[in-house]
């Protein structure tokens, strides 16, 4: 059986369920969360208890001009001498930049494919700074000249052939002893 003292209302006796070897429980209705309670448990054994719930942190006993003045200087603030002082406007905004974070995670996810296309094909950075100078030229020459015609543009020639290689000279050299030797 529980009980609260001072409650308007009595707590009628409740039957305790075992949850383990030694271990009863039941559920009871708070009623005045701050009363205390003392606890009659009759049966095999015989106990009495008692429970009292904390006290809240702003009624602890204390200094409250002290308590008040750290409140003060945490919030930077100056106490009320008028009620109406609590509706002025007297409050400023922060300012705070626009976080970084969402920015750097789309640009990480616009170039980790690029990145990852890259590896896989094997293209090397020479490469990447030559289709940037071609990119850089055909941008200037297409702004400079917007109003040119199609034939006046200038056409790049082919690169040269490259010399042959000694495989490729052995080879020919061979071929033509070859030949001299069937007439």
């Amino acid at each position: 059986q529980a009980s609260q003292l001072e409650a308007r209302a009595s707590v009628p006796p409740t039957a305790l369920r075992q949850t383990a070897p030694g271990r009863y429980e039941t559920t009871l209705p708070l009623g005045d969360d701050t009363a205390p309670w003392l606890f009659h448990v009759t049966g095999a054994l015989q106990a009495t208890a008692g429970w009292m719930p904390p006290y809240a942190a702003e009624f602890v006993p204390g200094d409250a001009a002290a308590a008040t003045a750290r409140l003060i200087a945490r919030g930077q603030a100056q106490p009320l001498t008028a009620p109406e002082q609590a509706f002025a406007p007297t409050l400023r905004g922060r300012q705070a930049g626009a976080p970084l974070a969402p920015w750097l995670v789309t640009i990480v996810a616009w170039l980790w494919p690029l990145d990852i296309a890259a590896r896989r094909l094997g293209i090397s950075w020479d490469e990447v700074r030559r289709w940037g100078r071609r990119w850089r030229k055909s941008g200037r020459r297409e702004s400079r000249s917007a109003s040119r015609s199609v034939a006046s543009l200038p056409v790049e020639s082919p690169p040269p052939a490259p010399p042959p290689s000694q495989e490729e000279a052995l080879a020919a050299r061979l071929k033509e002893r070859l030949r001299g030797s069937r007439r």
